[in-house]
């Protein structure tokens, strides 16, 4: 749970930054990939 509230706060907080969102959804497929239902 605290990784998830880890990973909103930063997007929050770097909303406009189309790089970082794009790292932060690299890292939410890394964290989701033993799940093929949410892998992107």
């Amino acid at each position: 749970m605290e990784k998830i509230v880890d990973l909103i706060d930063r997007i929050l907080m770097n909303a406009t930054n189309d790089e970082f969102l794009e790292e932060i959804a690299d890292e939410v497929n890394d964290i989701m990939s033993e799940r093929a239902i949410f892998v992107y």
